[in-house]
């Protein structure tokens, strides 16, 4: 919460005794209250047989609505925008929710298995992204996923909330501080009828931390990396101020040490993060 919403909750409250409805009112259109945010739920996957990047970005209040029509209409627009030439399909569209899919739907389509979008009418956008992994080698157990890949999803997720789309699908209200909440988590495992299989090393072109994890399974909490510091980020700052204290706690929370700092840093200004992303085709199995 900033300095001038932590004051603005104090005048409110001490006016709330006297004038109670008006109070509500003036605390809903003046005061951040984070509640889009909030319906993000697990941030750490969905524990099947994919390993996901999920990435979440909300306004820091809850907007006035739009119109059921409306809001279904802008959130396929906004689809359209964030699959770009890629095909994609409906998996469900209501007036709380639309989800679209990318990729043609089949018979043998399943929700799980492809890069989805979930946009809803409080302004809160969740992209799951499924990554690609590659079994370590020599038989060691686990995958190594790729902080390219990572880094370039997020990246662009930055972009797509900075679209005019993007700000279609709400109504912001017209006096609140106008600021992102971001939230990101990682899938630690994926799992099938053998057990777990855990993400146990990074891929990078940028260099890593000096130490890697050797026996640590990775950690993502329930909430997403650094939750608290991805509140209330100005719309202005960059991807690197947006994205550093996540993949800061990305690091430490899964094993990694030795100039954490400098390889997010690293990462986050790293070109060929910008590299254009393919649809994964390979089969993961747990082991």
């Amino acid at each position: 919460m900033t300095v001038l919403d932590t004051a603005l909750r104090k005048a409110l409250a001490g006016a709330a005794r006297f004038l109670p409805q008006l109070t509500q009112r003036a605390e809903a259109a003046l005061v951040a209250d984070h509640q889009p945010i909030a319906g993000t739920g697990n941030l750490y996957g969905n524990g099947g047989a994919r390993f996901w990047l999920n990435v979440a970005v909300a306004p820091n209040h809850s907007p006035e609505p739009l119109d059921p029509p409306a809001f279904v209409d802008a959130a396929n627009e906004l689809a359209a925008v964030f699959f770009e030439d890629a095909p994609f399909h409906t998996d469900y569209s209501g007036n709380l929710e639309v989800r679209l899919v990318q990729g043609a739907l089949t018979e043998n389509s399943s929700w799980g298995d492809a890069h989805t979008l979930r946009i809803f009418p409080s302004g809160l956008v969740m992209l799951q992204w499924v990554l690609q992994a590659t079994p370590l080698p020599d038989s060691q157990p686990g995958f190594e996923l790729s902080l390219d890949e990572i880094v370039t999803v997020l990246r662009r997720a930055y972009g797509l909330a900075h679209t005019s789309q993007f700000a279609a699908t709400h109504r912001r209200r017209r006096w609140v501080r106008h600021r992102f909440d971001w939230r990101m988590g990682i899938s630690p495992s994926i799992s099938d009828t053998q057990g777990h299989a855990y993400w146990r090393r990074l891929s990078s072109t940028a260099p890593l931390p000096e130490r890697v994890p050797t026996r640590q399974n990775p950690h993502c909490p329930f909430d997403g990396y650094a939750a608290a510091a991805m509140r209330d980020r100005k719309v202005t700052d960059s991807v690197e101020d947006t994205f550093r204290p996540a993949l800061q706690e990305l690091f430490t929370s899964s094993g990694f040490s030795g100039k954490i700092s400098q390889a997010v840093a690293a990462a986050l200004a790293e070109p060929a993060a910008a590299r254009p992303l393919k649809t994964p085709t390979r089969e993961i199995t747990a082991r």
